[in-house]
């Protein structure tokens, strides 16, 4: 149901990071570890895949993901404003933990995240 147009939710991954995917010749060849799959917004694996891989190694990592998911230009204009708006949540509550926890070294990561998700977040096009 992910691509069709009235879908806001769907089984996502959920923990989607570099270890649970294998990457070869530059192309997802398999996820791992489904342990913590649930039925939440669609976008919530694109805005995992984008905190903890595409901040760090280009945003064009998430354009081509995109694309991948929806080939439909309007729909996929939907999908990438939602998994900024979701970005935005999730880095939020790494800010949150890692400055509860006192684990202050990756609060850094997380702010980076957060200043480049904000403006794409709240994004107008005219």
């Amino acid at each position: 149901r992910y691509a069709e147009a009235s879908a806001q939710v769907g089984v996502c991954h959920t923990d989607l990071y570099g270890r649970h995917a294998l990457v070869q010749n530059g192309r997802l060849a398999a996820l791992m570890d489904f342990g913590d799959a649930a039925i939440v917004p669609v976008a919530f694996d694109l805005a995992s895949f984008a905190y903890y891989y595409a901040a760090h190694r280009g945003w064009g990592a998430l354009d081509t993901l995109l694309e991948g998911y929806e080939p439909r230009r309007v729909m996929r204009d939907v999908r990438e404003a939602e998994t900024y708006q979701l970005l935005v949540v999730l880095a939020l509550q790494k800010v949150q933990k890692h400055t509860l926890s006192g684990a202050t070294a990756r609060l850094p990561e997380a702010l980076e995240v957060l200043r480049a998700a904000l403006p794409r977040a709240v994004r107008r096009d005219a």
